[in-house]
């Protein structure tokens, strides 16, 4: 048993803990790591595309979005060279949906956050005011699990530990049925996920996509720290000085 008296072998107890999950209370501090090969992903994008969406140029999926949700099919049609794709970013969170996320390997020096009502996307290296941005979660798949519980079907695989805390480790795969959806998200694209379900709040600590045996993308958080002392400067997560 969990704190809490959840079961870590147990479905409903798993399943309890992701319909549960919300972010906008938590007080944390982590690394967040994500990659992604965009060669295997654009192949899948094109393989499933409904014969409704047309052919376009839209932006590159990037699996798990730094900014949000998944993308529309019309945004992930696109022919922006492949590869492999990485990303480094500092995440802080403060109660009441508050967060600042900072990229450290780009050279933009780019910072995406929210004051609780307003998101705002910042280029350091860039001149004119930050972009605004729709109010939305950053790490979509990793804050907002709870939409696991529709599109797909849950295999508990036992107790874990990551980020030196207790998570369940669940296998999750694509219900039939979820191919034509308006937007791209994991159903569509892998044929199963694994994901580590922390054991106290629900969120997930480590979410991988893949598909015949290779890895789609992956995205997890590192160096988890509770309650740290940066969220009580609420400057921290206020649009920048030009912003609207």
């Amino acid at each position: 048993m969990a704190d809490g008296g959840i079961d870590m072998t147990d479905l409903q107890g798993a399943i309890g803990l992701l319909y549960r999950a919300g972010w906008t209370g938590l007080s944390l501090a982590a690394d967040v790591r994500s990659e992604t090969d965009q060669d295997l992903l654009s192949s899948r994008v094109r393989a499933v595309k409904p014969s409704w969406v047309p052919e376009g140029r839209g932006r590159s999926s990037r699996g798990v979005y730094p900014e949000g949700g998944p993308p529309t099919w019309a945004d992930a049609i696109s022919e922006e060279p492949g590869g492999y794709h990485s990303w480094h970013a500092r995440l802080l969170i403060a109660p009441g949906g508050r967060y600042r996320q900072e990229y450290l390997d780009e050279p933009s020096g780019r910072v995406i956050g929210s004051d609780g009502e307003r998101s705002w996307v910042w280029h350091q290296q860039e001149p004119g005011p930050p972009i605004e941005v729709r109010h939305r979660p950053p790490l979509h798949q990793l804050l907002c699990p709870s939409e696991l519980l529709g599109d797909f079907t849950l295999e508990v695989q036992g107790p874990v530990t990551a980020c030196g805390r207790e998570g369940i480790a669940v296998v999750a795969t694509p219900r039939t049925g979820n191919e034509y959806v308006p937007r791209l998200n994991a159903s569509t694209l892998s044929d199963h996920l694994e994901v580590i379900v922390d054991a106290e709040f629900g969120i997930l600590l480590r979410y991988e996509e893949a598909f015949a045996g290779q890895r789609l993308s992956l995205t997890e958080l590192a160096a988890v720290v509770l309650d740290p002392p940066e969220v009580a400067d609420l400057s921290r997560f206020a649009p920048p000085a030009g912003s609207r």
